[in-house]
């Protein structure tokens, strides 16, 4: 990681919106299987957290002012995807904010 290219805006805009904390604890998962890119961010912490994840063939490009790219939205903060002996899991952020919670992460098929 000596040598890095200049910053690319990769999402933005949309239901996220396109304020200072639309995109905050951005995380990309590149989903083998399926050979899509997962861009997962959050919006709002806390009791009333909202995650939005985001489905791509390209990690530099989400969706620009429109949810083209959008899977869905979820209660969740901070999230970051741990591939562990063969199972995925998802680690977020509790809602009090004093702790992490560690589910697994079944990929189902977009509809």
């Amino acid at each position: 990681m000596l040598h890095w290219s200049e910053s690319v805006k990769v999402a933005y805009g949309g239901s996220s919106g396109s304020g200072t904390s639309s995109a905050e604890c951005p995380f990309v998962y590149y989903h083998q299987a399926s050979g899509y890119y997962y861009l997962f961010c959050n919006q709002v912490y806390g009791q009333n957290a909202k995650l939005s994840d985001y489905r791509s063939k390209h990690p530099l490009d989400f969706g620009k002012d429109n949810d083209r790219d959008l899977v869905e939205t979820m209660p969740y903060g901070a999230p970051e995807i741990i591939d562990f002996e063969g199972q995925t899991y998802i680690a977020v952020l509790l809602p009090t904010l004093k702790g992490i919670e560690v589910a697994k992460l079944k990929w189902v098929p977009k509809r």
